[in-house]
């Protein structure tokens, strides 16, 4: 992998590629109905109804994301290919990869350069089997936070410049699919987890020496669906989503069996219901997402053909201000105005998609063909589409939320 491409395809994508179809994002708001209310419940709970939504617009990606890159990942050696059912971790000079694609967990720069391997597969000392279930990067400390998905029993602590292993921080319970943020100066933990029948707690916050501070009993959220497995889930699993955003922790679950929930907060050691949807059809819920970011709620519904979560039926945007929503239809306007019908990631305050070469040049010929696009794009978009190789490891599209 050369730095020479790295280089090209950022000046390329990030020196402004202007789009015939951007809207004003404060035009766009401005006519958009209220689709959402607040109510005390007893805290303020923000209800979006999907019945009131009757717009449709395009949304340009720039409106909720800046400093967007396409990143090559470096493919010298084997051990440094990644697949597009890797997970991604972000921070603003590391990227992360990990999950059942690769086993092992990947360290690369903010550029696409390898740094190493995270610990080792294995059941020594900081060694994970069969692969890392949540990770998280802290810059300022150069540390790496890792559970497993199997032997949730702690979070292995290793060090960001090299991968090695420093110490393991002990969960007061075995996490079942738990998602963790760690804040390291305070020495704290917080922990999301599947309620499942022989958990204490659904969300808890302990110390480094294992004690609890303050958690949320698992009992009043626990479902018949919920049983035990190997790993923690069944044919009504639910997957935990823990986000840390604008100094605040929000808490969710995908549901593998559709059902009403809610957005929460965790604060005070209380789960605090903040933002929930009423559906069209409340007998029938799709299967849907809910994400926060910094200005709006993105809700995303999913076709139900059997491939849960993998193809997008619609998108409905909330301003969390004025309470106005629409459908939109989501637009790369960084990239030649590609539409957005894949399904990217916005986690602790980044957008990412992990996209393969052969998904990227197909989508970037499509752009191509588009009457739309405007020449100055075309130029763009051709030297990005002349960069891709067939032995090429996966690109990272990224962002900064705004």
């Amino acid at each position: 992998m050369k730095v020479t491409v790295y280089f090209i395809i950022f000046i390329a994508i990030v020196c402004g590629c202007s789009s015939s179809h951007k809207p004003s994002e404060n035009n766009s708001i401005s006519g958009w109905n209220v689709i959402a209310k607040k109510v005390m419940h007893p805290d303020p709970l923000i209800e979006c109804d999907l019945n009131l939504v009757n717009q449709k617009t395009v949304f340009p990606l720039s409106n909720l994301v800046t400093e967007f890159k396409l990143i090559k990942l470096d493919n010298a050696t084997k051990e440094r290919m990644i697949s597009v059912n890797d997970k991604i971790c972000l921070s603003t000079n590391h990227i992360i990869v990990y999950g059942s694609g690769s086993q092992t967990t990947k360290l690369f720069d903010g550029k696409g350069n390898f740094i190493s391997i995270v610990g080792n597969i294995g059941d020594g000392p900081g060694e994970y089997a069969p692969w890392a279930e949540t990770v998280q990067i802290d810059e300022k400390n150069k540390r790496i936070y890792q559970t497993t998905i199997a032997n949730q029993v702690c979070i292995n602590v290793y060090s960001l410049e090299d991968g090695r292993f420093i110490k393991r921080i002990p969960l007061v319970e075995k996490g079942n699919r738990a998602r963790m943020f760690v804040d390291t100066q305070r020495e704290r933990v917080s922990v999301l987890q599947v309620p499942m029948p022989h958990a204490n707690y659904i969300i808890w916050e302990q110390d480094f020496s294992n004690h609890v501070m303050g958690g949320v009993s698992a009992s009043q959220y626990q479902d018949a669906n919920y049983t035990n497995s190997a790993y923690g889930w069944n044919s009504g699993c639910i997957e935990p989503v823990l986000n840390k955003l604008t100094g605040k922790i929000s808490a969710s679950f995908v549901h593998y069996f559709p059902t009403k929930d809610s957005l929460y907060h965790f604060e005070n050691h209380k789960l605090i219901p903040y933002f929930t949807v009423n559906y069209v059809d409340n007998n029938n819920i799709p299967y849907h997402t809910i994400d926060e970011l910094n200005r709006y709620f993105l809700i995303t519904l999913y076709i139900n053909d059997g491939s849960v979560f993998k193809k997008l039926d619609k998108r409905i945007i909330v301003d969390k201000e004025t309470l106005k929503g629409c459908e939109i239809s989501l637009l790369l306007d960084e990239l030649g105005n590609i539409p957005i019908d894949f399904i990217p990631t916005f986690q602790n305050g980044f957008f990412y998609y992990n996209i393969s070469p052969e998904e990227l040049e197909e989508k970037i010929r499509v752009a191509l063909q588009s009457s739309d696009v405007t020449k100055k794009n075309k130029e763009k978009l051709t030297r990005v589409l002349d960069e891709i190789e067939p032995d090429d490891n996966n690109y990272i599209m990224i962002g900064a939320l705004k």
